[in-house]
């Protein structure tokens, strides 16, 4: 009965700790598939605005490469922006030319 009791608590400890381990990595994995708030967004570009509150960093980061496919190879994220390239808090911050930077290109996106 002891050597019994001895498996069960084992099962239920092992089973604990894995609904703890299951528990603590499952936030920081969705995390990275919610949308990051923009804290960079101006509000000088219609579309970047309506991107930021419609999907967060992520729909920025997508309308952003869709313009980058249309202007060319030649133009990368660092062309506008500096730091840490990743959709994160502080990630994609704008470099100081990045709103002219910006402006030359987005007309050759479509956006007036």
């Amino acid at each position: 009965m002891i050597q019994r009791n001895a498996i069960s608590t084992f099962a239920l400890a092992a089973a604990v700790l894995a609904g703890g381990a299951i528990a603590f990595i499952t936030p920081a994995a969705e995390a990275g598939s919610k949308d990051v708030a923009c804290e960079f967004d101006s509000g000088k570009f219609p579309e970047v605005t309506k991107a930021c509150k419609e999907g967060g960093k992520r729909a920025v980061q997508k309308m952003m490469q869709g313009i980058k496919k249309k202007v060319g190879k030649d133009f990368t994220c660092k062309n506008c922006h500096e730091g840490a390239k990743k959709v994160a808090p502080g990630g994609y911050k704008p470099s100081g030319d990045a709103e002219a930077e910006y402006k030359k290109h987005r007309a050759t996106a479509g956006y007036k």
